[in-house]
């Protein structure tokens, strides 16, 4: 049995990797990983970094076959604040497969006060009153109102992950 460490103990990034991994036979391990980058990612790159990161270091810490990171990021486009996502996923033997995820404006608003250092979570619990959003439909549920959420999100991240990993990796008999 192939073994996928999952580079995050968050509840919601465990739950997607699990379900997606764990009925096509695959043995999936969290672990805690360090994304290297600011707890509130402000750029694109910042937030692809912390998700290639925490990749890397679930594969070394837990000597599975692949290792995935996951990352939540906020970016400026034209000056304006957007939710972005990215995942990764490398192999023990190299291979390493990227994607990036919904891209969802913010409001202006929260601008100020991300640059100035508070986490999006922060400013989301002020914004709606709910602990610990980022466990739950996250932002990304928020502003879709509901009909996309952060399980959801990373499920699909996931996906991508592992459908260009078994494309390139064909020999390998990939379940799916």
């Amino acid at each position: 049995m192939r073994k996928v460490a999952i580079g995050s103990k968050n509840p919601t990034k465990e739950r997607a990797a699990r379900d997606i991994l764990e009925p096509i036979g695959l043995e999936v391990v969290s672990v805690d990983a360090n994304p290297g980058v600011s707890k509130q990612p402000l750029s694109e790159r910042e937030t692809r970094s912390g998700a290639e990161r925490r990749a890397h270091e679930a594969l070394s810490r837990s000597h599975a076959d692949i290792g995935i990171g996951l990352e939540g990021g906020v970016c400026l486009s034209d000056g304006k604040p957007y939710l972005c996502h990215w995942g990764v996923l490398v192999s023990k033997d190299g291979a390493v497969f990227v994607t990036s995820g919904p891209v969802i404006r913010l409001p202006d608003s929260f601008w100020d006060t991300l640059s100035q250092g508070t986490e999006l979570g922060t400013i989301m619990h002020e914004h709606v009153g709910i602990e610990n959003l980022g466990s739950k439909e996250g932002a990304i549920g928020v502003f879709t109102d509901g009909l996309v959420t952060r399980y959801q999100m990373f499920d699909q991240l996931l996906r991508v992950l592992w459908g260009q990993y078994c494309y390139h990796e064909k020999t390998l008999n990939c379940p799916q």
